[in-house]
């Protein structure tokens, strides 16, 4: 927010308040929007009607804080240490942030000389740390894969489907990444999704829906680039290419 919107925060605070028979004096209104203002004031007016469905007392700003938190997409500090692992392990690949990956170079060194525990107690605390000053900051969480140079072109494919499929990274970029349009089995992906708890099944397929259309895009292209290259080239060279083609 900025200081523009006071104006309509105010009232929408009061009345919050109001609702367990509380009058905020103007002075506990102002301290309030100066801990809120780092938020949108939209997703502020979600997270109070949110609160008044389940709070039995006065909302504090801790109370709408929380909530704010909780919908920001960022992970616990357990969470983002499965994917730290990942990359620790032979630099596999792995959907990042900033957060995590900040976080994973605070802890490196000690994970490399054999000390995993302390290097997740290292982990835990400079990612607590990072994502409390990043939400100070106002700053939204960004995904992004890192994907291993030396990996196997299965592998990519699985991190980036499954980013997909988690809400993580959109199926416009991820289309643009794979390497072919051959994607993982969707049951493999589901499997592991599930597994998760993060979304439902109908998100799940939504997902997947959503990067396959995007995948047949890309072909539909290529096939209508091979139909123009037909009426140029030579039929024998097209024969040849469609050899070359069902070898792959």
């Amino acid at each position: 927010m900025n200081k523009s919107d006071f104006d309509q925060f105010g009232p929408v605070w009061r009345a919050a308040c109001e609702v367990y028979n509380v009058t905020p004096t103007d002075a506990a209104l102002g301290l309030t929007f100066r801990v809120l203002e780092k938020y949108e004031l939209h997703d502020i007016k979600v997270a109070i009607a949110d609160y008044l469905a389940t709070g039995h007392y006065p909302p504090k700003p801790a109370d709408i804080v929380s909530r704010l938190n909780s919908v920001d997409g960022r992970l616990s500090a357990d969470e983002a240490w499965s994917k730290a692992i990942i990359f620790f392990d032979s630099g596999r690949s792995v959907v990042m942030n900033d957060d995590i990956a900040q976080s994973v170079a605070e802890a490196e060194g000690i994970y490399l000389d054999g000390d995993k525990v302390g290097a997740r107690m290292a982990f835990r605390a400079a990612y607590d740390r990072n994502v409390m000053e990043s939400r100070k900051l106002g700053k939204p969480v960004t995904w992004w894969p890192s994907l291993n140079d030396q990996g196997d072109e299965p592998e990519k494919r699985a991190v980036l489907e499954l980013g997909v499929v988690e809400g993580l990274l959109t199926a416009q970029s991820v289309a643009k990444l794979l390497p072919s349009p051959q994607l993982v089995e969707p049951s493999k992906l589901l499997a592991i999704a599930h597994q998760s708890n993060t979304m439902t099944e109908e998100e799940i397929q939504d997902n997947l829906k959503q990067l396959r259309e995007w995948v047949m895009k890309f072909i539909a292209i290529g096939l209508i680039g091979f139909f123009i290259l037909s009426y140029i080239v030579e039929p024998w060279v097209i024969g040849t290419m469609c050899r070359e083609l069902i070898k792959c």
